[in-house]
């Protein structure tokens, strides 16, 4: 690996799926290396995205940067893409997901991968990174219902009642239990969350939108795919995603 940017891509820490602290926070306590954060993103406002890469490249060499939220590393392929350097943009971000394998990482590369999908009018780009972030999402959403629950002390089963009782209410549990205890709203309200996400209408109507807003359909095709994969794979697989979207034939 010749390039000098691919070396410093490969500088992220990399996490494990299990991690749950894998994509922190995006404040930086150290004020310099905040402020020369700041300098990058006000030359990319200006136009100067060449200039932008350079100041940014700086600081990821840094050895401060492993403390640095992946957010802060996702600036380094916008920045290229916007210089010019779209190829090496898509291998930055490939060397990132390789290396942060935790889901709310991968949720963030792939809200990366989407602009810049969007930035290329590329319509399959555009296709898998919105269900890959989705996907993300999944994940993510699971290890904070499971730690909630363990943190109540619900076993498994109780989980399951308790989401098919949340389907069957619509939502709305206030008289099972009090709703100013926090862990059991946290949980009601992810809950929720999954039991919308796997519901087609509500799923579609929100794909649909976001896809509007950036001049492209949203294939109804797409979202049934979606929605089956969820339900009978045990293991998301990005590549499986890429398979899954060139299977439905929609063209670019």
């Amino acid at each position: 690996m010749s390039s000098l940017t691919e070396i410093i891509a490969m500088k992220i820490p990399v996490t494990a799926v299990s991690n749950p602290n894998g994509c922190k926070p995006g404040f930086v306590s150290c004020y310099d290396m905040r402020q020369i954060l700041n300098d990058a993103a006000s030359y990319f406002k200006l136009g100067d995205a060449l200039a932008a890469v350079g100041i940014l490249e700086d600081v990821l060499w840094s050895p401060k940067a492993s403390k640095l939220s992946i957010v802060h590393w996702l600036r380094l392929p916008i920045y290229l893409q916007h210089a010019g350097s779209n190829e090496m943009a898509w291998q930055v971000l490939e060397i990132y997901r390789y290396r942060r394998k935790d889901w709310g990482s991968q949720k963030e590369i792939a809200r990366t991968m989407k602009i810049m999908a969007e930035n290329e009018k590329w319509a399959e780009g555009f296709y898998v990174a919105l269900i890959w972030f989705i996907c993300c999402e999944d994940r993510e959403r699971a290890s904070q219902i499971k730690a909630t629950r363990s943190s109540l002390g619900m076993s498994a089963q109780d989980l399951k009642q308790f989401t098919k009782t949340l389907a069957e209410k619509n939502g709305t549990l206030s008289k099972i239990r009090n709703n100013s205890d926090d862990g059991f709203y946290a949980l009601k309200k992810t809950v929720w969350q999954h039991i919308c996400s796997l519901n087609p209408k509500r799923l579609q109507t929100r794909l649909q939108n976001y896809a509007h807003r950036q001049d492209m359909p949203f294939p109804k095709q797409l979202t049934e795919a979606l929605i089956q994969y969820r339900l009978t794979e045990k293991e998301y697989r990005y590549d499986s995603i890429v398979a899954l979207v060139r299977s439905q034939n929609l063209g670019d």
